[in-house]
């Protein structure tokens, strides 16, 4: 879950918690101070739940390289040109 404390069991992280309860609280603080309802709040923090225990997740992130992977594969088939870092060529003319 967030910042520790899994609801599977296992070891339980108190920094990571404490973090974790400062996310919320901060997520919390920053709604309400911009005038949104309260109703607001509470879907975007059970959307933040949910992204963080996506992201946690074994089988989701596995699915997410796996996607990643697939779609480089088939931009190589079809002859585009990916590059992961610039050329020396290019970096000068940044400068």
């Amino acid at each position: 879950m967030i910042g520790g404390t899994a609801l599977q069991g296992g070891r339980f992280y108190l920094a990571g918690s404490l973090i974790g309860a400062i996310l919320i609280q901060t997520l919390t603080t920053t709604i309400l101070t911009r005038g949104v309802p309260v109703e607001f709040t509470l879907i975007v923090k059970a959307l933040v739940i949910v992204i963080v225990c996506l992201l946690q997740s074994e089988a989701f992130r596995r699915m997410i390289y796996r996607r990643s992977r697939w779609r480089c594969e088939r931009n190589r088939s079809a002859g585009v040109l990916t590059r992961s870092k610039p050329r020396r060529e290019d970096a000068r003319e940044n400068f």
